[in-house]
């Protein structure tokens, strides 16, 4: 294989490295922010939020196509394509093959870390809503638990419940 090719490919990872790191440190800043938020309650700065998550999100689906078109044009030239790991493997310049190593090993961890968060964001979403809805019913209810049967109700005096018609 050229040395030529070896540097393309090269240029290439370093290059993802340094957008996908990029993109992760913007989206551990906005989780910063977001955390101050929701720590403060304040809907209008999350509402806020969301556009610019959604171009996060947008830019980090970018990147996994990005690595996907290098590790295709890896298999054009014949060199290991199971992961970036092992694409650094087979270029030419070991000690710099050890550093991008190590910047893709922070990059997985980074995008754990994101994860994390981004599934406590989500679980804190999920438990404001049922306790929305939940005020919501008590509101609705005047304080009281709307019942689920009423007796009384049916042709025979027994309850019919929501779902079924009794008198089928």
């Amino acid at each position: 294989m050229s040395t030529s090719l070896h540097s393309k490919f090269a240029e290439a990872i370093d290059g993802f490295l340094d957008r996908i790191e990029s993109r992760q440190s913007d989206f551990f800043t906005h989780y910063e922010e977001k955390d101050a938020a929701l720590k403060a309650s304040d809907a209008k700065r999350l509402l806020a939020f969301a556009a610019h998550e959604e171009q996060l999100c947008h830019e980090l689906r970018a990147s996994a196509l990005e690595r996907n078109q290098i590790l295709q044009a890896a298999r054009g030239g014949r060199l290991p394509t199971d992961s970036l790991k092992d694409l650094c493997e087979s270029l030419t310049d070991a000690p710099a093959n050890e550093l991008r190593r190590q910047r893709i090993e922070r990059v997985g961890t980074n995008a754990a870390r994101l994860r994390q968060k981004t599934w406590s964001h989500w679980v804190v979403a999920q438990r404001s809503y049922a306790q929305y809805s939940a005020l919501i019913d008590l509101i609705a209810h005047r304080g009281r638990q709307a019942p689920t049967y009423s007796a009384g109700e049916g042709e025979d005096g027994r309850s019919e419940g929501s779902l079924m018609d009794a008198s089928a």
